[in-house]
């Protein structure tokens, strides 16, 4: 599950990234898969995932949840390692009380740990397994780097490796 970001919100993470010539938010490394041309992604941070083949049962729960719309700030650049030997350039987040509750209720009844403790809430630039690539373009961020702030108006159910939308749930 993801947040999804207008237009405008979107440009905003866009025009950060300026001088960066390389397509962003793409997984070429997953399972040994080529997926930099295929994968379509949107710029968003994860509010949680399952590893679920009961669909059904998950959207029928989070249809339940009345989102509300959901300020983020975007508070720095870091690197972290990723699957497959890569390294994962990120921009840090502070999240709001409605995400937080969101996602503790979620983790009651679907108990994923990864989401128990301290969740590194982030919004990925690009994964790659070429670290010397990723330092550069942190330190090209950095230079300018201004926090600001995102709203996400809607929250969508994805399923990944490949990317593809199941449905969108509304924020009030």
């Amino acid at each position: 599950m993801i947040s999804n970001f207008d237009d405008k919100n979107l440009q905003k993470i866009k025009t950060t990234l300026v001088g960066i010539k390389d397509d962003m938010c793409k997984i070429p490394y997953i399972n040994g898969l080529d997926r930099e041309f295929t994968q379509d992604l949107p710029f968003h941070f994860t509010l949680y995932s399952w590893d679920s083949n009961d669909r059904d049962l998950v959207i029928d729960f989070i249809s339940k949840f009345d989102f509300k719309k959901s300020f983020v700030n975007v508070t720095g650049v870091q690197i972290m390692n990723g699957r497959d030997n890569s390294y994962v350039l990120y921009y840090t987040l502070n999240v709001g009380k409605e995400v937080l509750e969101v996602q503790e209720e979620l983790n009651e009844v679907f108990h994923n740990p990864k989401y128990e403790n301290n969740f590194n809430f982030h919004i990925t630039i690009c994964i790659s397994k070429d670290y010397d690539k990723v330092l550069e373009y942190q330190k090209l961020l950095e230079r300018n780097f201004v926090p600001f702030s995102l709203e996400a108006f809607s929250f969508s159910l994805f399923k990944i490796y490949p990317a593809s939308k199941i449905c969108d749930f509304k924020c009030v």
